[in-house]
């Protein structure tokens, strides 16, 4: 977004993550959105990228986001979706759980709900293809041995195998639109 001309401000609690953020010259300090105490009608936009699934109070999080957004600012939340086909494929290896780092899961439509009950009105909610063929083989992975680790395959088979299975996740996405591993929810003040 920097490199599009947007001015970035960042907040994480891994200083890691930091270090490596402001290593590429990113606006990146520790806390959470609370200890900011940004004025009100602060920013144009937020963005919390598999953020919302790990904070105690998410409602509150959203609403604090409502009121540090300029009016006609957007919000978008990502975020493992509950309601996907992978889950539903495998159960309690599914990735998106990750127990217990993941305080909430959502679906497209309680993430929704979230944001109106924090204030937003125009809210959009869709699934994604995000990290699809990642969260599929790090579930097949934990189902099979108790682990997320995923051993990448180079051979030709296993290449073509990666790409035909992107291509029926993107016609499934297309049948069913909302069925996708990550929840996204876009609000509009």
């Amino acid at each position: 977004m920097m490199e599009k001309g947007w001015i970035c401000k960042g907040i994480d609690f891994d200083k890691d993550a930091i270090a490596n953020a402001q290593s590429k010259g990113l606006d990146v300090s520790h806390g959470d959105l609370f200890s900011k105490e940004y004025e009100k009608e602060t920013f144009d936009a937020i963005i919390m990228n598999h953020v919302i699934e790990h904070v105690t109070l998410p409602i509150e999080i959203i609403t604090e986001c409502h009121r540090i957004l300029k009016k006609g600012g957007v919000l978008v939340m990502i975020t493992p979706n509950s309601d996907s086909r992978g889950h539903l494929r495998y159960k309690r290896h599914w990735r998106g759980l990750e127990v217990p780092t993941h305080l909430h899961i959502f679906t497209t439509r309680s993430l929704a709900l979230a944001a109106h009950t924090a204030g937003f009105k125009k809210i959009k909610n869709f699934s994604s293809l995000q990290g699809v063929q990642y969260i599929k083989n790090s579930s097949a992975a934990m189902e099979r041995n108790g682990t997320f680790d995923v051993t990448e395959k180079n051979s030709t088979y296993q290449k073509v195998l990666k790409h035909f299975s992107f291509f029926i996740a993107g016609w499934l996405h297309l049948i069913f639109p909302k069925k996708d591993d990550a929840a996204v929810v876009v609000c509009t003040k």
